[in-house]
């Protein structure tokens, strides 16, 4: 876990720009989040933009054709992480539930919601970890909401149990 701080305008990001440059693309994989200024107002915005990026979700991009490639990516990944994780992180991205799923989600408490969210990220990254070593940098934490901050302490965990950086 590494925490880089300092003043506005230090150059914490140039500082984590230049590390992860030396970084062999090949070995690591690393996936990267920010958030912006009002970020306060969006639940989990640092790592919806971040899996946009896994993902390779596009903004125009028709919501079904954007469940497919999560889909297939997880496929691809890890099978299991369909049932465990695919209702989840649809929900995350705002893409389109089958109705089993949305079922299943509004029979929910909100705290139940919240943990799954966190399950079936924490399953993802555990995923892409065990393929190779995973850095995850979150761009402008102090501006994040509070569901992501909450997120990131349970995370700690998984640097133990997996080869995953967590850089803030």
């Amino acid at each position: 876990i590494v925490l880089v701080t300092g003043e506005a305008g230090l150059g914490k990001s140039r500082l984590t720009s230049e590390w992860r440059a030396g970084l062999p693309p090949d070995k690591i994989a690393v996936l990267t989040g920010e958030t912006l200024s009002y970020g306060r107002a969006t639940s989990y915005q640092i790592f919806v933009r971040m899996l946009q990026r896994y993902f390779g979700l596009g903004e125009v991009e028709k919501p079904e054709a954007a469940l497919d490639r999560v889909r297939q990516r997880l496929e691809a990944l890890d099978p299991d992480l369909l049932d465990t994780s695919l209702p989840q992180l649809a929900n995350l991205l705002g893409l389109p539930l089958s109705d089993l799923a949305r079922q299943r989600l509004s029979r929910l408490e909100p705290e139940q919601v919240r943990q799954q969210t966190f399950l079936a990220l924490r399953s993802l990254f555990a995923g892409i970890a065990s393929g190779r070593p995973l850095l995850l940098i979150l761009e402008d934490l102090h501006w994040a909401d509070e569901l992501s901050l909450e997120l990131v302490l349970f995370l700690i965990n998984l640097v133990q149990q997996a080869p995953v950086v967590i850089c803030g």
